[in-house]
């Protein structure tokens, strides 16, 4: 059984790691391990981005006297599997096991849904992202969006979640209420010179 270190450029302490069965098996973290954890301002953005996609972070309680921290899950279809391996290999420090395939079935037609998701490790450092998106274990769009979004958020919401419309891009806002969409497309007018 070989022992190996996984190191990232955009990630500031190594993680000792055990191969079995050529999958990537990780110790469980003290907290000063997992306090080590930081990411840094480019991982924030694309996170940014994907959190307004369909992409969430969980935390198992959010009670305040409860000491649960936050973590990323991504979730895609099949059919993006490329771009979820290239955000795997963007947040693999942080995560204990490659991304895996499921089978779901649409119960509407029955049709089979093939999905790959992975998620990271529960770390204090994605609380910060946690506590600006959600509410109540509620996602919503934070009321300083407009600092937060950047070109590189905005590059990964569009490769998340947006599509070609006529002659436009169109961004699936579904998931936000009508006041959050407004503020969403306001800050796209004035920050990206759109026109929505």
């Amino acid at each position: 059984m070989g022992l190996y270190y996984s190191y990232s450029v955009l990630f500031n302490s190594p993680v000792k790691s055990n191969e079995k069965n050529n999958n990537k098996v990780t110790k469980r973290l003290t907290k000063n391990e997992k306090n080590k954890f930081k990411f840094y301002s480019f991982l924030k953005d694309i996170l940014i981005g994907m959190i307004l996609s369909d992409d969430h972070l969980r935390k198992f309680s959010i009670l305040p006297t409860s000491f649960c921290n936050a973590r990323v899950i991504f979730a895609h279809s099949l059919k993006q599997a490329d771009f979820l391996y290239h955000l795997f290999y963007l947040f693999t420090s942080f995560c204990a096991s490659p991304p895996k395939i499921q089978s779901s079935i649409i119960q509407e037609k029955g049709n089979i849904r093939k999905s790959i998701s992975f998620s990271t490790r529960c770390l204090p450092c994605f609380n910060v992202i946690y506590d600006l998106f959600f509410y109540n274990k509620i996602k919503c769009v934070p009321s300083n969006i407009e600092e937060l979004l950047t070109n590189i958020s905005l590059a990964y919401w569009i490769m998340s979640d947006g599509s070609w419309s006529g002659y436009g891009i169109k961004l699936c806002t579904n998931n936000f209420t009508k006041s959050e969409v407004e503020l969403l497309s306001k800050v796209l007018n004035t920050k990206f010179n759109f026109y929505s």
